[in-house]
């Protein structure tokens, strides 16, 4: 098979990576009752489950900004970067020049950020990159400006960063001060065969906003004591003719399952019908489910939005928890002591059905350990809603949630 053939074939999808170091498949791994769920989200090469990989889950924005600084620094071939807010504060201003810096010395460094929500950044700070020889490219999600204006609503909510193929980045932090150093987070630094799922869905998009594709990929070397993940990336424009959200289809098929327990944070819970009678039926069926929410939204309306779920929910017996420290921007859930999930999708109607997102699921019980622990700890920090602080609502507070509530699921 031809060069040229191989790399049109894997970026449409239809050819993975040569199998080199690694089984590109790992279904066998998974508990039985999440196999059909794993194979159901596996709608493109990049979203097979693979074995082997490890990780580190960050908590800590300026943790993140100095391995990522690392990262760049050591680069030695390409740097590929999609991220939904790249902002032009002092922090973002240092990481801009690392990446000049890695430019000058020969390193392949490829952008996409999301024009809509960068509208507020000056136009020279990405044109800037470009006179550096940094190829960067603004998201949009359709090769025609006119088709493009019909789509504008689908915007890249995702955070991603591989460095030469073998580190790769995604979660909830965007490349922003207020990422870095303002809010809480959980962000994920990793290694093995997901980082090469990771950089074949960055080139998916890189490849839609109109850049050359690089050669075929190779699946990244594997650890014979790494765990098995998962990367699952909605893609509502290519697929809308499907009718199909694997994000939405993994929370809704999560809960349904689940045997004793569901944990999920988020800092906008406006959530698409399915979801929400999922989460409202688990709790109906004794099921212990449980919410943390801000206590205050960095986007004032949702506080509004959030609450508007409230009575429904509790009432079906859900346990809705408002976190009233720091702002936490987290997107993270966990199930039954086996299955969770880090990333970048949102328990809202926009992340789970509008935007381009991904999230990675864990298939092991260690990580779901780990992740129940972290919400038992905050949980402790937390005020409960409870059904009776809903009934002194005043009936103006309860009908502007309810407005608030169909304007953001309009959005």
């Amino acid at each position: 098979m031809s060069t040229v053939l191989t790399v049109i074939l894997t970026m449409a999808g239809l050819l993975a990576p040569p199998d080199s170091l690694c089984p590109a498949e790992a279904y066998g791994d998974i508990a039985p009752k999440y196999r059909p769920l794993a194979e159901r989200m596996a709608c493109n090469w990049y979203e097979v489950p693979t074995r082997g990989n490890t990780f580190e889950i960050l908590t800590s924005g300026m943790r993140k900004y100095d391995l990522l600084r690392e990262d760049i620094r050591t680069a030695r071939d390409r740097i590929r970067l999609e991220y939904y807010r790249f902002s032009d504060d002092s922090l973002c201003f240092v990481l801009r020049e690392d990446l000049v810096d890695r430019v000058r010395e020969g390193v392949s460094v490829r952008l996409i950020y999301d024009n809509l929500i960068n509208m507020g950044v000056p136009r020279r700070f990405y044109k800037e990159m470009r006179h550096a020889g940094l190829d960067v490219r603004p998201f949009t999600p359709a090769s025609r400006p006119l088709r493009a204006l019909g789509h504008i609503n689908n915007r890249d909510h995702r955070k991603i960063a591989v460095f030469d193929g073998s580190v790769g980045y995604t979660g909830g932090m965007n490349l922003s001060e207020e990422g870095f150093s303002l809010w809480t987070d959980t962000h994920l630094r990793m290694r093995g065969p997901v980082v090469t799922a990771l950089e074949g869905l960055f080139e998916e998009t890189w490849t839609a906003t109109g850049g050359d594709p690089d050669p075929a990929l190779t699946w990244a070397e594997a650890d014979s004591a790494g765990t098995v993940l998962q990367l699952v990336a909605s893609h509502p424009f290519p697929k809308k003719r499907h009718r199909y959200y694997p994000l939405m289809d993994s929370y809704v098929s999560a809960l349904d399952s689940t045997d004793s327990y569901f944990y999920a944070k988020s800092p906008y819970f406006c959530p698409p019908r399915p979801v929400l009678k999922a989460i409202r039926d688990a709790a109906a069926r004794g099921k212990d489910i449980r919410l943390i929410l801000p206590l205050n939204s960095d986007v004032w309306f949702m506080n509004a939005a959030n609450r508007s779920y409230f009575r429904r929910c509790i009432r079906s017996g859900v346990r809705i928890y408002l976190d009233t420290g720091i702002f936490d921007h987290s997107k993270v859930f966990v199930t039954d002591d086996y299955f969770s999930a880090i990333g970048t999708c949102n328990l809202d109607n926009r992340s789970l059905i509008i935007n381009y997102e991904d999230n990675v699921y864990f298939y092991d019980r260690g990580t779901a350990a780990f992740l129940k622990e972290q919400f038992s700890r905050q949980m402790e920090h937390c005020t409960e809603v409870t059904y009776e602080d809903i009934r002194h609502w005043s009936a103006f507070r309860k009908m502007g949630n309810a407005l608030i509530r169909i304007f953001v699921l309009d959005l």
